[in-house]
């Protein structure tokens, strides 16, 4: 199964006891929810809406790095072996997450 397509964007706040916002493409995708109603709990729940809409862009952007980094150095040129270790380090259990495998 493959995720809702994007772009996402953060959408209209809801309001009440447990205020909310909306993550949003053709239709609600998520709702991120404040544990409590203070600004500090809010500020993080508007960083989080964010971070959420931003996904489908990330993953693109790996997936489009991906396609050019090589899996294996095969080279004497350490900046760019650092590179793929760092690659294979983060951005390839990131995808994998993200792709649930």
């Amino acid at each position: 199964m493959t995720h809702t397509p994007g772009p996402w964007k953060v959408g209209p706040t809801i309001t009440g006891r447990n205020p909310s916002i909306l993550i949003l493409a053709d239709e609600v995708v998520c709702q991120a929810t404040a544990p409590q109603l203070n600004d500090w709990d809010w500020k993080i729940t508007e960083a989080n809406a964010r971070l959420i809409a931003a996904a489908p862009d990330l993953l693109e952007a790996l997936k489009k790095i991906g396609k050019t980094i090589p899996t294996v150095c095969n080279t004497k040129d350490d900046v760019l072996c650092d590179i793929i270790d760092i690659w294979n380090k983060y951005a390839v259990p990131a995808l994998i997450k993200a792709e649930g495998k």
